[in-house]
């Protein structure tokens, strides 16, 4: 079985005020012509699909869009989105039956049938010929439903779902599994991590998956990754633009064959970026040096620019509007500093020079956690106490 693997498109963001759905078209169009050229037998999108679970109406459309021309581009590949901790489960079921009408699979939210059990076969979508995708939208663990007592239930959910799979699967077809989380083993580089994990989704051992899937689809890191010790089996594509200043390496999609017995294959396939974003200069410079640098400068291609700055007592007043002076000199797009201050650096708190789009990916735990430590708080004595008033009011949310 052959696939295309993406995932984090992070639709609608917004970077300081920079919309960003030009590079966003161009990267849905350059799967839509991978699509076409490959013709995979799927094409599966592992979660966040939009970067707000409130998304604009022009983003979903921007997404339907996408999708139908995908869908166009291979009328045979079979197509499946799951949900991500960025979205919102109705927004994507809304259409789903709309969805399958045209052969494109949405699970926003684990389903259940009218009995409040959950419908394992509703999970598990067949490619005729081909194999199956046990797709599995992202839940926090404590939400799976309840299993044998002192046992895992998000273990106990994916033994049972790829049981499932193979009561389905005399011929031993390829199994795909696809999952949106953080696995103990990632490599995290380019977010922001704190206590709770990324996004406030706690880590996840991968022998919690077991062994019935021949590949694992991941979802949720940026950061494109064949994880170790699964002997090349589970692999987190990536996401196909960067989302933040520090993913400061290169953005994919992945082209995966899977067959029983054999090694998966892997192929990346890049996805270039109309508006890069770009660190500058590459070491720190006093404010006038680099403002002046930034206006000199000639990149060739317009990016966004995070000016990195050496600062002991701060930015004058107007130090925004000089920096967008300066990037307008040289036709890039200015968005914020990268501040560093190494007269105190040993002592300064990690969120000294967090940015707002930083702060808007960090989870309610992690600001609390933040601001203890700066406190002087050991945050391990109230850890426990705000996960449980955190789950609380996301229940009542949901409810």
């Amino acid at each position: 079985m052959k696939i295309i693997h993406t995932s984090d498109w992070h639709l609608g963001q917004v970077l300081f005020n920079h919309d960003r759905r030009e590079e966003q078209l161009f990267a849905l169009e350059q799967m839509e012509a991978y699509v076409r050229e490959l013709r995979p037998d799927a094409f599966v999108v592992s979660g966040d699909v939009y970067h707000s679970s409130m998304p604009s109406a022009s983003t979903q459309k921007m997404y339907t869009d996408a999708v139908l021309a995908i869908r166009r581009a291979c009328p045979e590949t079979v197509i499946v989105v799951t949900g991500g901790n960025h979205d919102s489960a109705s927004k994507l079921e809304i259409d789903r039956e709309l969805w399958n009408e045209v052969g494109v699979h949405v699970l926003g939210r684990l389903q259940y049938s009218d009995a409040s059990q959950v419908d394992y076969g509703k999970h598990i979508i067949e490619v005729p010929g081909k194999g199956y995708i046990a797709a599995v939208p992202h839940v926090y663990p404590q939400n799976f439903p309840p299993a044998e007592e002192g046992a895992s239930r998000q273990k106990a959910f994916f033994s049972r779902l790829l049981a499932e799979v193979a009561g389905r699967n005399p011929l031993r077809l390829p199994v795909v599994l696809m999952a949106h989380l953080t696995v103990v083993s990632a490599d995290m580089t380019g977010h922001n991590r704190f206590w709770g994990g990324i996004g406030n989704i706690e880590d996840t051992p991968l022998e919690t998956f077991g062994d019935g899937y021949d590949y694992l689809a991941l979802g949720h890191i940026h950061r494109e990754q064949t994880l170790r010790g699964c002997g090349g089996k589970a692999r987190y594509c990536g996401s196909p633009v960067a989302v933040s200043f520090d993913e400061e390496y290169d953005h994919s999609v992945s082209l995966v064959e899977v067959e029983r017995g054999r090694e998966v294959r892997l192929t990346k396939l890049p996805v270039a970026n109309l508006h890069p974003l770009v660190t500058f200069p590459v070491e720190p410079a006093p404010f006038d040096a680099a403002v002046e640098m930034l206006r000199k400068v000639s990149f060739g291609y317009e990016p966004y620019v995070r000016l990195n700055v050496l600062a002991a007592d701060g930015l004058p007043a107007d130090c925004h509007e000089r920096a967008r002076d300066a990037a307008a000199v040289s036709g890039c797009r200015f968005c914020t500093f990268k501040i560093t201050d190494r007269s105190d650096e040993a002592d300064r708190p990690a969120y000294a020079d967090m940015t707002p789009d930083e702060l808007k990916e960090m989870s309610p735990l992690d600001i609390a956690g933040q601001y203890m430590a700066g406190q002087g708080v050991d945050f391990a004595d109230y850890e426990d106490m705000m996960k449980d008033a955190i789950r609380r009011l996301e229940e009542e949310e949901r409810q």
